[in-house]
């Protein structure tokens, strides 16, 4: 049976991977920034153990599983720091 990651693989560049590990351990930065880079890193297949099914990265980081499937379906689409930032508005607030 196929698994249901084969489609959307997560592989980090060491570069990468540096800087999501620097975002998770700084005080500094948006919760939802550190979860989905935690999110990001579990998923990563370059890394010494395999990579985690998304229900197994869900239980570590405290999520639900639909957030996880959503946080990697983004890095696929849009690699790196764009999969951390939150979506434009397309128009202006209104006043």
């Amino acid at each position: 049976m196929q698994c249901q990651n084969d489609k959307l693989r997560v592989l980090l560049t060491a570069k990468v991977r540096k800087e999501l590990e620097a975002l998770c351990r700084q005080g500094c930065v948006s919760a939802a920034n550190v979860r989905k880079a935690k999110i990001l890193l579990l998923a990563d297949e370059k890394q010494a153990e395999k990579a985690l099914p998304d229900r197994e990265i869900a239980q570590r980081a405290g999520l639900c599983e639909r957030q996880v499937v959503r946080s990697r379906q983004k890095f696929v689409r849009e690699g790196g720091p764009p999969a951390l930032e939150r979506r434009r508005r397309s128009r202006p607030p209104l006043a």
